[in-house]
């Protein structure tokens, strides 16, 4: 004897799961990528970590990149949230300070609220979403030359790194970035100038003008004439003036 067919509400707690289980897959949290084979033991919560939006220029151990939380805008108070998180995950790292910081755009594609009617209702779109991405780093430990200049935490002494600039300096100049696809090649580094800074990487913004077409041959197609509308036929039933 053959079961008896599914109903609609014995489906329902099984589309539910389907559901939540789609959007928890499609929903990735802030990511992580070690660069260091290195494990240091977590910096003490009230550990400075000073935040720099370009590389410092010294030997540093990079940790891994680290990224903050996404959010559909950013402001100052979003940006003081964000630079704390990854505070938060350097000193779990054991770092001292995170470099190269900087806010990347990504567009999601899913399921947006249909603004054009007048109840609750969702369609397929994208949006912009806003993170912060850096470099958790962590300057060469030294050994001391007596045992009474060891960190009074324990460990080793730890190189001192430049004074890093004010939160509200960082705040004010951090740049925007659109983040690159996932399959993306990364671009290439420019070699560096006369004052040894690496050169800016320009993007040409595309251009709406196509460019000419050339027949082998033959002379460059230009701008085809375009032939004169012929004058209208007379209506059967012309309209009346005054």
């Amino acid at each position: 004897m053959l079961p008896p067919p599914m109903t609609f509400p014995r489906l329902l707690p099984a589309c539910c799961c389907l559901a939540a289980a789609l959007i928890l897959a499609g929903c990735a949290g802030p990511r992580m990528k070690r660069l260091s084979d290195e494990r240091y033991p977590p910096e003490h919560p009230d550990t400075e970590i000073g935040v720099y939006i370009g590389e410092l220029d010294r030997e540093l151990d990079e940790i891994a990149i680290i990224e903050s939380d996404a959010y559909a805008f950013v402001d100052d108070e979003i940006k003081r949230r964000q630079i704390e998180q990854l505070q938060a995950k350097a000193r779990k790292l054991g770092a001292n300070a995170v470099q190269d910081v900087r806010i990347l755009a990504k567009v999601i594609k899913g399921f947006i609220a249909d603004e054009a009617v007048p109840f609750t209702a969702w369609k397929q779109g994208e949006y912009e979403l806003f993170f912060m991405r850096g470099v958790a780093v962590r300057a060469a430990d030294v050994e001391p030359a007596d045992f009474a200049e060891l960190n009074p935490r324990g460990g080793w002494v730890v190189d001192a790194l430049p004074v890093p600039p004010r939160l509200d300096e960082v705040i004010a100049q951090i740049p925007i970035e659109q983040a690159p696809p996932a399959d993306a090649a990364p671009p290439a580094v420019p070699a560096a100038d006369d004052a040894g800074e690496p050169a800016m990487i320009v993007i040409e913004p595309p251009t709406d003008t196509e460019p000419e077409v050339v027949v082998p041959d033959a002379e460059p197609v230009g701008a085809m004439p375009v032939p004169a509308a012929p004058d209208p036929l007379p209506s059967e039933n012309p309209i009346l003036t005054d």
